[in-house]
């Protein structure tokens, strides 16, 4: 899981909108990548007084309801994919989904690259000097990291744990 500190400082890394919005269904929803990269614009009911996203979960096929934060509307309002063939609610810039695989079977996963590029904002939030040197030697800084490098699905335990 992740630790308060560590959210807040990933939160105050100067992230994107679209950003903002993944690491928002990861805490607020317990969202994986395959739960984004999937859901679908009739999914998401934001009109409302309780704006919430109603779905079956992909791996297990249970009926799911998740109540939104008023940031998380805010953001899915704005970066609604516009109606499409698959009635996806997100896309990439170029209208694809953002996990797909192309036609010569390599995966393209948008989400993951962008949650690699979150916890590098958040590194460099923290030590400006890890800008200039090239990836092998930050690996020196590993020990003084102030977020660890866990994978994105750990929102998802985090948010159920503070939840609890």
């Amino acid at each position: 899981m992740f630790t308060m500190d560590e959210l807040g400082i990933i939160w105050r890394a100067g992230l994107s909108p679209r950003e903002k919005l993944l690491f928002l269904l990861g805490l607020n929803c317990g969202f994986t990548q395959k739960e984004i990269a999937t859901l679908r614009r009739s999914e998401c009911h934001l009109d409302g007084k309780k704006p919430y996203i109603a779905r079956r979960r992909p791996k297990t096929g249970v009926p799911a309801r998740w109540r939104l934060w008023p940031e998380t509307v805010e953001l899915l309002r704005k970066l609604m994919a516009p109606p499409n063939d698959d009635d996806l609610a997100l896309l990439t810039q170029g209208g694809k989904p953002l996990v797909f695989v192309d036609e010569y079977f390599m995966k393209s996963d948008t989400i993951r690259a962008d949650w690699a590029r979150m916890l590098l904002k958040a590194d460099l939030g923290c030590y400006p000097k890890l800008r200039y040197l090239p990836p092998r030697k930050r690996r020196d800084y590993e020990p003084y990291k102030k977020v660890r490098n866990l994978s994105f699905k750990y929102l998802r335990k985090t948010g159920a744990n503070m939840t609890r």
